[in-house]
Parts: structure tokens; C-alpha cells; sequence
């Protein structure tokens, strides 16, 4: 029976670790943009509990196992003391941004005094479409001002937003053109929840009558997306346009390659050694403009 009991405690924490895991899939190494879509879903429905205080606990153990295993790179900085130091406090204080949204998300749920997932998605499924509709709007409206206000806040930590993991889908990409960063990361956020949503609301039903669900309450989400593409689209190709008629520019990007350890070293950042990483950079600087790029 204890050994029950552990299991059934264990089971929450394990799945906001899970959710948490998915999205550090979405960025690299593995950058799996499908991963994107599936986080805010995710982080959702793995979530959840009866108190709002343990729903912000279980969005902070998703949000620690992220940032924990997506900022690494923060441990390549040349000291380690430091980089432990920054990578322990910089992970803390980012995790606290998830579990901020997944206790907004839950507050702002269309039906009070929810004793577990299964009754949320319960009372889901009697509420009108305004309401279906309405809840997964307001909680990418919440994953973005997050992100907006964590790329600002004490100076901004704007990495591994939502929609620096759709790099690679290029349609969706160049909607950052037009909305921003921050709206393709509504979009994906927005999708990602109204899919959930139409899909669990919908489960009752059979045949047709599902389907039409389904496309009722996924359908505000969906056309915006396409919305999206096809307006990036055709932006896309009016730039272009104005670009080929103004012409060219022909750049060179020329990198001077300094380690790390010699910029923050005092000793070698003497008069004499400068002087000759200033010299080096003028020589790759006029060997570029010779071989004309």
C-alpha cells in the first residue's frame, strides 16, 4: 500500500517533469518543432491539481527541468565557478515564469472548484463554444505577455521563446516579419491550447457530430494560422520585390575569433596585445574587401 501511495504522489511531479522535458526538445539540440506545438498543451494538461498552489508547484518543476537541461550552454562560459553559479541562478528565476502562467491558465478556467483534470475536462464539454473558445485565447495571450515580460525584466532574458523553436518551418517563420517574435509564439500557443481543447471537449461524441466539434471549437485557432502564413507569404513577396528593384549589397563579416579567456584576462589585455588584435582584425578586414565577397 505505501508503495501505492508514493506512486500516486510521484505521478504529478513526473508528468510536469515530462512536460518540461518536451519542451527542451524543441530547441537544440534535438530542435523538434513539433515539440512547440505540443508544450503549452502539455504544460496544461500535466499540471493540474485541486490547489492553486500546487498547479504553480508542478508548472515550476516543469519550468526547472527546461531551463535546467535547455540553458547548458551557460556552463561553456571559461570559469566554471561563475558559470555554475549563473547557470543555477538564471534557471531558478526563469522556471518561475511557467509556473506563473500554468497558475494564470487555471485561474482564468471557465468553472470553479475543480477537484482533478478529469472533472475539468468534464466540465468542459458542457460549456458554450464562447467559453471552449475564449479560455484558450486568454492563456496564449498569458504565455506571450510572459515571454514579453521575461525578455524585459532586469534586463530581459529573451531566449528559447516559443517561437524560436518554429525556425525551421519557414511558412510559419516568416510571420515574424509582420507580428514579431512574440506573435508567432501567440499563434503556436493559441493553436497548441484550442487543439487540446476542441479534441478533450469533443471526446463524448461520435461521428459527424464530433468532427463538427472539433472544427467549431479548433476553428478561431486554425485561421489564424493560416492567416498567418499567408500573410507572411505575401509579404514575403512584396519585399522581395522592392528588394530586386533597388538592387544589392554585397557584405563581409569578418570574426576576430578572441578567446574569452584573454577579453576578461587583465594580463592580456595589455597595450602591446591589443594593439596586434587591432592590427590582425585590419588585415582580415582589407583581405575581405580584396576578394571582393
Amino acid at each position: 500500500m505505501e508503495g501505492e501511495d508514493f506512486k500516486r504522489r510521484l505521478k504529478p511531479w513526473a508528468g510536469a517533469a515530462l512536460a518540461g522535458a518536451v519542451w527542451t526538445l524543441a530547441f537544440p539540440h534535438a530542435s523538434l518543432a513539433l515539440a512547440g506545438w505540443l508544450t503549452p498543451a502539455l504544460m496544461l494538461a500535466l499540471c493540474h491539481a485541486p490547489r492553486t498552489r500546487r498547479v504553480f508547484a508542478l508548472g515550476y518543476v516543469a519550468g526547472l527541468v527546461h531551463y535546467f537541461s535547455s540553458l547548458y550552454w551557460v556552463l561553456h562560459i571559461p570559469y566554471p565557478p561563475g558559470a555554475i553559479c549563473g547557470w543555477l541562478a538564471l534557471c531558478t528565476y526563469c522556471a518561475l515564469y511557467p509556473a506563473l502562467w500554468v497558475w494564470i491558465c487555471w485561474k482564468l478556467f471557465p468553472a470553479t472548484d475543480i477537484a482533478g483534470l478529469t472533472e475539468a475536462w468534464l466540465r468542459l464539454r458542457r460549456m458554450d463554444w464562447r467559453d471552449r473558445v475564449l479560455w484558450p485565447l486568454q492563456c496564449a495571450l498569458a504565455w506571450v505577455a510572459l515571454e514579453c515580460l521575461r525578455g524585459w525584466l532586469f534586463t530581459g532574458f529573451p531566449w528559447n521563446y516559443l517561437a524560436n523553436s518554429q525556425l525551421d518551418i519557414t511558412p510559419l517563420a516568416l510571420f515574424a516579419s509582420i507580428g514579431g517574435v512574440l506573435g508567432v509564439s501567440f499563434v503556436v500557443a493559441w493553436c497548441s491550447i484550442g487543439l487540446l481543447v476542441a479534441t478533450t471537449g469533443s471526446i463524448h461524441l461520435k461521428g459527424g457530430s464530433r468532427y463538427i466539434r472539433i472544427a467549431k471549437d479548433f476553428g478561431p485557432a486554425l485561421g489564424l494560422l493560416v492567416a498567418a502564413i499567408i500573410s507572411a507569404w505575401l509579404y514575403t513577396e512584396s519585399r522581395e520585390k522592392q528588394l530586386v528593384s533597388r538592387g544589392t549589397i554585397r557584405i563581409a563579416l569578418v570574426q576576430p575569433s578572441i578567446p574569452q579567456q584573454v577579453i576578461f584576462n587583465s594580463l592580456g589585455n595589455d597595450g602591446d596585445a591589443t594593439q596586434q588584435r587591432l592590427e590582425k582584425l585590419v588585415a582580415l578586414t582589407l583581405e575581405a574587401n580584396r576578394t571582393q565577397p
